[in-house]
């Protein structure tokens, strides 16, 4: 593993930058990297962190910022479990498709209903059921009910339809960066 070169970082003129960035798949680049960048002078420096370990020793030492792809995923299921279970709309494909909870409403045609009788369209799968303490994949004998909370597989040209079968209220959640 090559390790940075303050002479190659100064032949890029990065000491003239607001900001400097190690994204390299290797912790140990990325720092020397950011050391590097901070020695020429760089006021904003970042770096990618993949071991925990590594992280928090760099943090203790208060040179950077420091970026960890475990601490972002940390977090995220902190503040899910923080709030409530609330989910997230993920988007697939470039929006071609989508993941949503739903809590059913009373007045949805589902509720009530056996998923085999609900037949739901082509574009739209019924993935998961939140009933109290319980999840679980419904079948064709599983009756939805009101206050359920269900996750959705939608193609984005089945949204309408989405909208008029499930017209509860949709979760709120912060977007996934799924995309």
């Amino acid at each position: 593993m090559e390790m940075p070169d303050i002479a190659l970082l100064r032949a890029e003129s990065v000491g003239e930058a607001q900001a400097f960035v190690a994204l390299t798949g290797q912790d140990e680049r990325n720092l020397m990297a950011s050391l590097l960048a901070q020695e020429l002078g760089v006021p904003q420096v970042v770096a990618l962190v993949q071991r925990g370990e590594t992280s928090v020793l760099w943090r203790k030492l208060g040179l950077m910022q420091v970026v960890s792809p475990r601490a972002i995923a940390y977090r995220r299921i902190q503040d899910y479990i923080e709030n409530d279970y609330s989910a997230n709309i993920v988007s697939l494909r470039q929006g071609k498709a989508q993941v949503l909870e739903r809590v059913l409403a009373a007045e949805s045609p589902a509720a009530g209903v056996t998923l085999a009788e609900f037949n739901p369209p082509r574009g739209v799968i019924i993935g998961a059921v939140a009933r109290g303490d319980r999840v679980f994949v419904p079948r064709g004998k599983d009756r939805l009910a009101a206050g359920d909370t269900v996750v959705l597989f939608v193609k984005q040209d089945e949204m309408p339809t989405v909208n008029l079968l499930f017209p509860g209220r949709a979760t709120s959640g912060h977007p996934s960066g799924l995309s």
